[in-house]
């Protein structure tokens, strides 16, 4: 499940990956270098990253060019150049979110 944090006070857009969608975030994930800082700078309005919900104790966020996954109490850091794996990801939301990505600047037309 992918959540993309737009809102404060509103529900954010949520969705779920395709199989083949998930292997490619996996293998991206896979690819990244690590990453020269851990910590991510949200912004107080607007979009703020996503989150991947792999399952109950599993799950990864990524902004800032900085993707974490945390796993059962343990964190790894990567980097995301170019924001590769975000834009993969906010590129496999629907219509309406995408919509919305591009208005709020975050996704180029």
């Amino acid at each position: 499940m992918v959540t993309v944090f737009l809102f404060s006070g509103r529900q954010n857009p949520q969705w779920m990956l395709t199989d083949e969608q998930a292997a490619a975030l996996i293998q991206q994930w896979e690819e990244a270098p690590p990453a020269k800082h851990t910590e991510q700078a949200h912004p107080k309005l607007g979009y703020s990253g996503c989150r991947v919900q792999k399952n109950k104790h599993s799950y990864w966020i990524i902004n800032n060019s900085c993707v974490s996954h945390f796993s059962n109490n343990t964190a790894v850091y990567k980097s995301d150049p170019g924001r590769k794996m975000e834009l993969f990801l906010l590129r496999t939301s629907g219509p309406e979110t995408k919509e919305l990505l591009i208005e709020m600047k975050v996704l180029a037309e």
